[in-house]
């Protein structure tokens, strides 16, 4: 939960389906104009075209359209609620394609919700809601969130009645101890080790092959049914394509010398691009060999990347913490060039 995080964790920066933290695969981000901060927290995009992306900033609940051409980037933009409420997001989801928020206050000894509100992105109109729900969300990722243990709640809304439910999703089995989760990927450990499971919408499943792999760093969709996901351990990196329950590991490791961190990165082609946080070079892996190279891209040197958005063939959308958007061009001899 994303205010919740800062609070709990020692005042993090936030994001909904998509901080560095949930990063990615299921909810792709998106694209912004440079100079402008407002430290977004993405809340999900819009399922038609065209595609729009809804956030949270210091000025509220935003959008931005992603793909209307020739729009100018201030066309682009529209605040859709700009309440005090929506200024103080703790948690964020999106459900039947409509905005949900809840808000938090916290004390030395409880933290709490103040309350849970409806934002139709159609009109930007906001109307509070009815929910008896006491648990305190750790973070969220489409209409699902999770708590401190790693149980998953489905959010439920009858929009005639404004009314929230949460239904709970155990954790599938006793001796997991919580520890991180990437969109759809939970991380617990048992005993020593880093275990995984991948949440198909109705429960979570376990993916053996994945045990010991070490910390999850990056998701990246590969096809419909596949990801390419980054693990890191002891200042080295495993790669593996993960197919349903299962996982291959690939040829060669992901490079940096911040491997150890959470990174977001896309797949094109055949090749899985990634940068650091505030690093100058952007890295090219090629799946069938392992073979690394790089660029150096001045302009992104320091900026903090949240994850990047196919919007044309070989062009993506690159989203930032607080630096705005930009525009990312995929050559023929798969260089990168940065706008």
């Amino acid at each position: 939960m994303k205010k919740l995080i800062i609070i709990s964790l020692a005042l993090l920066a936030l994001l909904t389906s998509c901080n560095l933290d949930n990063q990615g695969i299921f909810a792709e981000v998106i694209d912004r104009t440079p100079s402008d901060n407002r430290k977004l927290s993405v809340i999900g995009l819009s399922s038609s075209y065209p595609k729009t992306l809804y956030f949270s900033s210091v000025n509220g609940i935003e959008a931005y359209d992603l793909e209307t051409p020739n729009l100018t980037e201030k066309e682009r933009y529209k605040t859709l609620d700009v309440s005090e409420n929506a200024r103080k997001i703790s948690i964020s989801l999106m459900v039947d394609g409509k905005i949900v928020y809840g808000v938090t206050r916290a004390t030395q000894d409880i933290v709490e919700y103040t309350g849970f509100y409806l934002c139709n992105p159609a009109d930007g109109t906001h109307k509070k809601l009815n929910c008896d729900n006491e648990v305190i969300f750790n973070g969220s990722f489409e209409n699902f969130a999770y708590d401190a243990v790693g149980n998953i709640y489905k959010a439920e809304l009858d929009p005639d009645n404004l009314k929230l439910t949460f239904s709970k999703i155990p954790v599938p089995e006793e001796g997991l101890s919580f520890y991180s989760n990437m969109d759809r990927i939970f991380c617990f450990m048992k005993g020593d080790t880093y275990t995984y499971y991948i949440f198909d919408g109705t429960k979570l499943n376990n993916i053996p092959e994945l045990d010991g792999a070490g910390k999850i760093r990056s998701v990246a969709k590969d096809t419909d049914s596949s990801i390419i996901a980054v693990f890191s351990s002891d200042n080295a990196s495993t790669v593996y394509k993960i197919t349903g329950t299962s996982a291959v590991k690939l040829k060669g490791t992901a490079v940096g010398s911040k491997i150890n961190k959470n990174f977001a990165s896309f797949i094109y082609d055949g090749y899985l691009y990634y940068t650091f946080d505030k690093s100058s070079t952007v890295y090219r892996m090629e799946l069938a060999t392992g073979n690394t190279s790089t660029d150096t891209i001045s302009k992104i040197s320091n900026v903090s990347i949240v994850g990047y958005y196919n919007y044309a063939e070989g062009e993506y959308r690159v989203c930032t913490s607080n630096n705005g958007f930009f525009k990312l061009k995929i050559n023929s001899d798969h260089s990168v060039t940065i706008n």
